[in-house]
């Protein structure tokens, strides 16, 4: 008795019924993949960026030239978070490095935005060891710490600084305003609707001529001299 050989158009079904499954759910996930092979790489980046940051005195002073990548995208905002746009690999995403200071060391933590988490990689925030936020200037083990400006060695404007943020008193009812300038590693300290300028770094009062009202500069610090003289 001859016996034929072969698939049961019912056993067809079946294997194309299955191997349709396997390529509904395999096709995200190496979609998925993809995309988060490709994040993964722009985080390492940025990662980069904070190691150097934490390393470097704790400040964003670098050149591009730094670093041997940098990541598409990228900027630094105000409050010193690395913003990474995501847009080009998945719509209306982002991810961020989030610096906070605790103890002396700078923990960043990862936020992102818009994607999933089969998508965003593993990224966990981690404490590295720094040296001194602004060098001479900051004691990395407060939260927040006081200088004086110096100018021909004579005591200038008292200044309070934080991680990123400084304050300083009205004198004589003027107002005056300061703020850390992380890619510079500068305090610049100016005056509300003013035209000048003046920058604070490592104990040294430097001016930026571009926007220097030389003057009235000149008043500040008479005034500031003679204020703290008295």
């Amino acid at each position: 008795m001859d016996t034929k050989e072969g698939v049961s158009f019912v056993e067809l079904i079946t294997i194309i019924a299955i191997s349709s499954i396997l390529i509904t759910i395999a096709a995200p996930m190496y979609a998925n993949h993809r995309i988060r092979s490709r994040l993964l790489l722009e985080l390492e980046k940025l990662k980069s960026i904070s190691q150097y940051i934490s390393n470097e005195s704790g400040v964003i002073s670098y050149s591009f030239e730094s670093f041997e990548e940098i990541p598409r995208n990228f900027h630094i905002k105000p409050s010193g978070a690395i913003a990474l746009n995501t847009d080009d690999i998945v719509t209306g995403s982002s991810i961020s490095l989030v610096p906070t200071l605790t103890s002396g060391a700078i923990i960043w933590n990862c936020v992102s935005k818009g994607l999933t988490k089969f998508q965003i990689p593993s990224c966990k925030g981690n404490a590295i060891s720094q040296k001194k936020l602004v060098k001479s200037l900051y004691d990395p083990t407060k939260d927040s710490d006081t200088f004086t400006i110096i100018q021909d060695g004579q005591k200038g404007l008292t200044v309070n600084c934080t991680i990123y943020k400084c304050t300083i008193a009205e004198i004589s009812g003027k107002r005056w305003l300061a703020q850390y300038i992380d890619q510079l590693n500068i305090i610049q300290l100016y005056k509300e609707d003013s035209d000048y300028l003046i920058n604070l770094h490592e104990d040294s009062l430097s001016i930026d001529p571009s926007i220097v009202n030389s003057e009235l500069l000149q008043q500040f610090i008479d005034e500031s001299i003679r204020l703290f003289n008295s």
